[in-house]
């Protein structure tokens, strides 16, 4: 199962931790529930102007 990065909008609880800002890590399947409430949005992209901020940038080139 692969993991992606995800950026978070509004708090989430993912792997039984609350995170309330930043990026996640987690299976599509875990995320899409999360996707469709627009508590996540997938890395990469922007719910503003396209550009992804250098915390995301950072992340995925960590990942």
């Amino acid at each position: 199962m692969t993991k992606q990065i995800y950026k978070v909008l509004q708090p989430v609880k993912v792997a039984g931790k609350i995170v309330k800002a930043g990026t996640v890590s987690c299976a599509p399947e875990e995320a899409k529930p999360l996707l469709k409430s627009d508590s996540l949005i997938a890395a990469g992209t922007s719910a503003g102007d396209g550009e992804i901020s250098m915390e995301v940038f950072a992340e995925a080139v960590a990942q």
